[in-house]
């Protein structure tokens, strides 16, 4: 039997000598929990942001049995039992907070993300189409994930983009730029599909990535926003 093994069955009897309860740590302090009316893990965790997680606060990382969890295997986790629950680690931070922090990343990660999209180009140009296109799904992707950042941001702050105005920028609002980059997304997706390349290319390069750095500079504004929202609060 494994050390692991051995350590998961000796949590399990702890947990069955004090009435059912898991020591859960928060933000790096203990916090005895009751389990006796938890079934698995999608149950513990609502219980934990209920009673354990602070209500200006929201949870930013999981971490079970040692494993820190992605968004997508806290969902495939959602089932399992809470007999397998051995330790459970939780960090939060307030959504304000978060928010900057994040946005502040985007702002050395917008020019990487330009760049792969002019990379991937450039391999559509000399004709490397196979390349070219893993390149791109791989960049849509990373394009995604900043989208859904930057939606989780307006939603859970209730930012109305359309508010925040773009000094020196061709756009009127930031919501403006959000609309262009569906637009281009979409001329994307139906040039790909008809493999016309030089389109294709054309919208990567002259059309997306400038955007891109669009973005960038209308970060700060949607940063300055958050500010003025904490300060609200």
């Amino acid at each position: 039997m494994s050390n692991t093994v051995k350590g998961t069955e000796l949590m399990n009897l702890e947990k069955a000598d004090n009435g059912d309860v898991l020591a859960v740590k928060v933000d790096g302090l203990n916090h005895d929990l009751d389990l006796s009316d938890v079934s698995n893990f999608s149950d513990l965790m609502k219980k934990v942001e209920l009673e354990l997680v602070q209500k200006d606060k929201v949870v930013t990382h999981v971490v079970l049995n040692g494993e820190m969890l992605t968004a997508e295997q806290e969902s495939l986790y959602a089932g399992f039992g809470i007999q397998d629950v051995a330790t459970l680690e939780i960090q939060t931070e307030e959504p304000v907070k978060l928010a900057i922090s994040s946005l502040n990343d985007t702002l050395d990660y917008l020019p990487e993300l330009a760049g792969s999209f002019e990379k991937t180009a450039k391999r559509i140009r000399s004709g490397d189409y196979a390349t070219g296109l893993e390149f791109l799904q791989e960049s849509l992707g990373m394009l995604q994930s900043f989208n859904q950042l930057i939606d989780g941001i307006r939603q859970v702050l209730m930012i109305d983009f359309f508010q925040i105005k773009l000094e020196n920028d061709e756009g009127d609002n930031f919501a403006s730029l959000k609309s262009r980059m569906s637009e281009i997304a979409n001329e994307i997706l139906v040039s790909a599909e008809a493999e016309d390349w030089n389109e294709l290319a054309d919208l990567l390069e002259y059309e997306l990535s400038p955007l891109l750095y669009r973005y960038m500079g209308a970060i700060p504004f949607v940063i300055d926003t958050v500010h003025n929202r904490k300060g609200d609060n």
